[in-house]
């Protein structure tokens, strides 16, 4: 026994040597790699001296501070530096100041200059010791790619480079954080997609039941070799971009992010079908519906539309109707009249199938772009629209501005959403968690629903609560006194428990006061409606609905407005005749037969 634990104690004391001596080993290498060639005092492994070139490589475009670059100067000698620099190469400073202990300044430029230009100025003085960019850093709760122009990406992450509002933006780099990449359709119905794009490329949809070239049908969809989608407008399988408008709106919904070049997506990582319907001069309703019909029947789940029309089209209504019994989300540009759309309406956007996002533009500065039209009811958010850089054909890029470049913001966080939570989750959960999500905008407030922004890195943190959205009535609505009245709330977050339940109330006196409706109390969260008998109100009254979760009081949503309880309303149809005094209404608008009149009290 004494010689099994000796021969351990032996073991374990000669382990213990032999560790040491190793460790002395390595230690004594580190310090030989880590010693200065000049003087011989140890540095961190892998930290270069970059006396010599006096600082670090510095990109073509860095990621920094505008207008400022930070320099050593040798002792006593900042003035005389930057006088000479001046007067030898025009380059202005406003100020300069120092920062204490290490002898650094932050030297701040007149307009105008390059920064990479100025530092490599600033390194050929002898009396410059070192000279770089004033480098941005960022919060560990941010990711920031390496796409080579995302620093001019200001509606992903505006740091007021462009001149605008520091944080005017959809908090991408803190979305990342949590998620980039999403394994969701998006179709992009448009003038088509440069599917060789070297930024867009791998993010392309690729029909897994065709065989490229062979003539046949293979999936038996209707379309012959559609390997990458489809064209409507020429009617064929190539659905290549002539025009650059869906090519640039696919950029912004999935350039592939993160890989040195370029600019980055919403979603890094995203499957976008190409579907070109829009030619040089536009497309038709018809090829409209057919793009959402192929949509639908291969598997997108967001459809990205930056086009739109003033007049109504049943046919494309029941396309969009369709889109919402399949589950699928439908993104729709506002428009650039503008218009307020409540009055003027402006379509898919108009469309009030709870399946369609309506989206208006906003600029760097968080402002209504001055095209974008609106509409406290049919527009649902803003979203970045104005200077917005993007991929074009050619493995191009290029600055585009309109609602159209909106769209697609909305579009990919929408992806980005649904990725995270997960295939159980509706598109009317999504759409709810984008809306709910939105930033509040001073400048958007009273001209879109929710008053606000696109912010996709709140969006997504909405999925971890619990979420009530009052879908109506929402406020201006004249109802039949009498009748039922149809509440109807969206639940939606990954914090509801089976047995939640909410309580449904009315106000008759602006929310100082609240009284359950009948059947309002303790109603599964889930449940989504109820029809409030109205018999018994008071003819003329105003009226508010909210919603709240007994379990936790703070989460409830109330009518944004009040609507109206009137007297009975008389109901009758005309046949609107053929001659031109009976086709028109006074003001000069067409009337579509059939029409349904009703008359209000």
């Amino acid at each position: 026994m004494n010689r099994i634990l000796g021969s351990k104690e032996t073991t374990n004391e000669r382990v213990s040597i032999n560790s040491v001596c190793r460790v002395l080993a390595i230690a004594a290498a580190l310090l030989a790699i880590c010693a200065d060639a000049s003087g011989g005092e140890p540095r961190r492994p892998g930290l270069m001296n970059f006396a010599a070139a006096k600082g670090a490589p510095v990109p073509d475009k860095p990621d920094a501070v505008p207008g400022e670059i930070l320099v050593k100067f040798k002792p006593d000698r900042a003035k005389a530096v930057i006088d000479n620099i001046r007067a030898a190469r025009n380059i202005g400073v406003r100020r300069t100041r120092r920062i204490r202990k290490i002898g650094w300044h932050v030297v701040e430029l007149q307009a105008g200059h390059n920064i990479k230009d100025v530092v490599m100025a600033y390194r050929q003085n002898p009396d410059v010791l070192y000279a770089e960019p004033n480098y941005r850093v960022y919060a560990a709760d941010q990711i920031i790619p390496n796409d080579t122009r995302f620093g001019e990406l200001w509606g992903m992450h505006n740091t007021g480079q462009t001149g605008g509002t520091a944080d005017a933006d959809i908090d991408a780099p803190e979305a990342w954080h949590l998620l980039n990449a999403s394994s969701v359709v998006v179709a992009v119905i448009d003038t088509g997609v440069d599917y060789n794009h070297a930024d867009l490329a791998a993010n392309i949809w690729a029909n897994p039941g065709e065989i490229p070239g062979n003539g046949v049908d293979d999936d038996g969809n209707g379309y012959v070799d559609d390997v990458r989608g489809w064209d409507f407008f020429d009617d064929d399988s190539d659905p290549m971009d002539e025009e650059g408008h869906g090519t640039h709106c696919s950029g912004t919904i999935g350039a592939v992010g993160n890989n040195s070049i370029g600019v980055a997506g919403v979603c890094w990582s995203v499957t976008i079908m190409p579907l070109r319907f829009l030619g040089p001069d536009g497309g038709s309703s018809a090829d409209a519906a057919d793009a959402i019909a192929y949509a639908i029947e291969n598997g997108a789940k967001v459809l990205s539309n930056s086009w739109g029309s003033a007049f109504y089209s049943v046919a494309l209504a029941e396309a969009v109707a369709a889109a919402d019994a399949a589950g699928v989300l439908l993104v729709a540009a506002a428009g650039n009249n503008s218009n307020n759309n409540d009055h003027m309406f402006y379509f898919p956007s108009g469309y009030d199938d709870p399946n369609v996002i309506s989206v208006a533009a906003t600029d760097h500065r968080d402002r209504l772009a001055s095209f974008s039209s609106y509409g406290h009811e049919t527009v649902d958010l803003g979203a970045p629209g104005k200077s917005i850089l993007s991929t074009v054909p050619g493995n191009s890029y290029a600055v585009y501005s309109g609602t159209s470049m909106a769209t697609p913001h909305v579009a990919g966080a929408c992806a980005l959403v649904w990725a995270e939570g997960g295939p159980s989750m509706t598109h009317i959960q999504v759409k709810a968690a984008i809306l709910a999500g939105a930033d509040p905008v001073p400048n958007l407030d009273g001209r879109c629903v929710t008053d606000g922004r696109l912010n996709v890195s709140n969006s997504l943190g909405m999925l971890t609560q619990r979420i009530l959205i009052l879908v109506g009535p929402n406020g201006g609505e004249r109802l039949e006194m009498g009748g039922t009245v149809a509440i109807e709330w969206s639940a939606y977050g990954g914090a509801w428990d089976p047995a939640d339940t909410v309580r449904v109330e009315c106000s008759a006196n602006a929310g100082a006061d609240w009284a359950t409706v009948p059947g309002g109390d303790a109603v599964a969260y889930d449940l989504a409606t109820l029809d409030w008998d109205t018999s018994g109100r008071s003819l003329g009254s105003d009226y508010l609905v909210r919603v709240t979760a007994l379990a936790d009081p703070a989460v409830t949503d109330s009518s944004d407005g009040s609507f109206t309880l009137t007297g009975p309303l008389d109901h009758f149809e005309f046949v609107v005749g053929h001659g031109a005094s009976e086709s028109w209404q006074p003001s000069g608008q067409p009337i579509f037969p059939p029409c349904t009149l009703t008359a209000k009290d």
